[in-house]
């Protein structure tokens, strides 16, 4: 098993206002599954909040022996947007 890889899925939502990047990813989670996420369920399965708040919850994945991760982007919002702020202003910063 120790030769297996691992990877993770995992929602992200980056905004300088944490609970405006919860609340946005719960709609979007919300609305896509037809469900009522609690936030602890959402805090479980979501990287959210500033970039360094991103950065620091991707570190501890890292940290965990995660070595792959697979990141939704879970927005209402403008996704290009979301992927733009993950893939400069948080991935960078993660190693």
């Amino acid at each position: 098993m120790s030769s297996f890889d691992n990877v993770l899925y995992h929602h992200i939502n980056v905004n300088a206002d944490k609970q405006d990047a919860l609340a946005d990813s719960k709609r979007f989670l919300d609305l896509y599954y037809s469900a009522d996420y609690t936030q602890a369920r959402l805090e479980s399965w979501l990287t959210y909040g500033s970039p360094r708040e991103c950065v620091e919850q991707i570190k501890g994945y890292k940290a965990s022996g995660c070595r792959r991760i697979t990141f939704r982007i879970s927005t209402m919002g403008d996704q290009m947007a979301q992927f733009r702020r993950v893939i400069e202003d948080v991935l960078p910063y993660v190693d």
